[in-house]
């Protein structure tokens, strides 16, 4: 857990969290937006609310780039798991080239929150990390400000912020205290 936070108060020290997004735009005009300000961004909804049809349509706009129209990013930096064997693999890539700087999104995180393995390698990593999940788990080391809804209508993907201050999250979720 210490790891988590000295990589993410030097990530911000270093300015790689300031203003950054993933802002992508289609000839088709199809939009994914989605604001990034935590090492760890959390990305939660219940079943069915387009967080996988999200991953999925970003998945193959990246294989297919040509119907990128604009994106604010370097294709190449962002990195899309969507099962536990493609975090496993990234892991050991990661672990042999040293990646960093990179955008690491990791569709069904519920299934793998357990793993120490997983849980460790986000600590270390200097790499930012958006993760898909029904909710959110303590070991990752997010905050409030870094758990984001989604909209969309099918076409437009839009990720927002749910809480603006600490105590929304406690007064929209049934924590005691």
């Amino acid at each position: 857990m210490n790891n988590t936070v000295t990589n993410e108060k030097t990530f911000k020290e270093k300015g790689f969290l300031d203003n950054i997004k993933i802002d992508i735009r289609t000839r088709s005009g199809a939009t994914i937006f989605i604001p990034i300000n935590n090492k760890v961004t959390i990305l939660k909804g219940n079943s069915a609310t387009g967080k996988t049809k999200l991953i999925n349509y970003l998945d193959m706009l990246l294989i297919d780039k040509l119907e990128i129209e604009y994106c604010n990013m370097n294709y190449n930096n962002i990195i899309i798991c969507k099962n536990k064997l493609e975090v496993m693999n990234f892991i050991e890539n990661s672990k042999r080239t040293h990646m960093k700087n990179k955008v690491i999104i990791i569709d069904r995180f519920d299934t793998m929150s357990a793993d120490e393995e997983i849980i460790d390698f986000i600590a270390e990593s200097q790499n930012v990390f958006i993760v898909c999940a029904h909710r959110p788990f303590d070991q990752c080391g997010y905050n409030t400000y870094s758990m984001l809804g989604l909209k969309h209508d099918g076409i437009n993907y839009e990720a927002y912020q749910l809480f603006k201050r600490p105590s929304d999250y406690l007064i929209q979720t049934d924590v005691l205290i």
